[in-house]
C-alpha cells in the first residue's frame, strides 16, 4: 500500500481535532519546505551577485596594475632622456 493510500485510510480512524492537527503538520511542512527553497534561491543570487562584483573588481584591479607600470615605466624613459 502507498503512503499515500495509508496516510487516507488514517484519516478514516482520526478524530476531527487529530485531523485538523495532522493538516496543520502538513502545511508546516509545506511552508518550511517553501522557506528552504526561498533562501536557497536567494543564496545562488546572492553568490552570483558576489562573484560578478569580484570579477570586475579584479579587472579594474589588473587595469589600474597596468596604468601604474605605463606611469613609472613614461617616468623612467623621462628620466633617461
Amino acid at each position: 500500500m502507498s503512503p499515500k493510500l495509508s496516510r487516507n485510510a488514517e484519516h478514516n480512524f482520526l478524530t476531527s481535532p487529530q485531523t485538523s492537527m495532522l493538516w496543520n503538520i502538513q502545511y508546516l511542512e509545506l511552508m518550511m519546505k517553501f522557506i528552504n527553497d526561498s533562501r536557497n534561491c536567494r543564496i545562488t543570487k546572492l553568490q552570483s551577485r558576489i562573484n560578478h562584483f569580484n570579477t570586475k573588481m579584479f579587472a579594474k584591479i589588473e587595469n589600474m596594475k597596468m596604468e601604474r607600470n605605463r606611469i613609472v615605466y613614461a617616468n623612467e624613459t623621462k628620466i633617461k632622456n
